[in-house]
């Protein structure tokens, strides 16, 4: 074996320690090449179309309690009433 690699130039080998039996081993480079991770191409993502959100209850709730002039509740109807709305009013 060790004629073999002398016969080799040096940068055929290279030295890898092995943690199991504590000692260096000298072994040809080419089988350490699965050991290096490879790079992965990137793929180029396709932008996707952004939706546009419909307003909802909850903007208009957001809105109603966004505004300190008028009188608002926490509930979606406005102008607040007592049939629909037991919430105590925002000013």
């Amino acid at each position: 074996m060790a004629e073999g690699m002398a016969s080799q130039p040096a940068h055929f080998y290279t030295t890898v320690f092995d943690f199991n039996n504590q000692e260096h081993l000298f072994l040809p480079y080419f089988t350490l090449q699965h050991w290096k991770k490879k790079k992965k191409k990137k793929k180029k993502k396709k932008k996707k179309k952004k939706k546009k959100k419909k307003k909802g209850l909850k903007w208009l709730r957001r809105k109603l309690n966004s505004s300190a002039d008028q009188l608002s509740c926490q509930c979606i109807y406005a102008p607040p009433s007592p049939q629909y709305c037991s919430h105590q009013l925002v000013s």
